[in-house]
């Protein structure tokens, strides 16, 4: 019968182990990597956030340092993107005067610059916002099955985001159709 005790307090063991390991320890996982840090304090439902401040599409950007957000469906019919920082929630100014969104959909695809257009905030020579200079992108992006991809670099560094765009669960509380 000592296998039984001894496969039980190696279980316990293992348990308690992990079970610490997955809450981020007795510090709420403040201590860890920046993804780990930026999310201390939010409960496990909203880890992830998947809506901006202004209500767009959230694009991860490497593996979380930062996030775009996509707004579209305005009057003009044009996109938005604002650059945001690892919680999703501040701007983030780049020397970058352009970002790319390259699209596909039907076997084809296309390539979108979107031109930085600072917002009042943003340091000399730095913009967070970019602003497609035609319709035509919100349109094509409507696609259904668009793969959506999102190239900026900040700081030096090129960054890539995959727009997760569905259009099979009928709800678009992000933009406007």
């Amino acid at each position: 019968m000592s296998f039984g005790r001894n496969s039980l307090a190696v279980s316990a063991i293992l348990l308690s182990t992990f079970g610490i390991g997955c809450d981020g320890g007795a510090d709420g996982g403040a201590k860890g990597n920046g993804a780990d840090a930026a999310h201390a304090g939010e409960s496990e439902g909203d880890a992830h956030p998947t809506a901006g401040p202004r209500g767009g599409e959230l694009i991860e950007l490497g593996a979380e340092d930062y996030h775009a957000e996509l707004l579209h469906g305005g009057a003009d019919g044009k996109i938005t993107v604002h650059l945001l920082d690892s919680t999703g929630k501040q701007s983030v100014a780049t020397e970058a005067t352009e970002l790319t969104i390259n699209l596909k959909h039907d076997g084809s695809a296309e390539q979108f610059r979107l031109k930085a257009f600072p917002e009042p905030n943003d340091p000399v020579g730095k913009a967070s916002r970019f602003v497609s200079d035609t319709a035509e992108l919100a349109a094509e992006m409507e696609h259904e099955g668009a793969e959506i991809q999102l190239v900026v670099t900040i700081d030096g560094k090129p960054y890539r985001g995959v727009l997760d765009h569905h259009h099979d669960d009928g709800e678009h509380s992000g933009h406007s159709h």
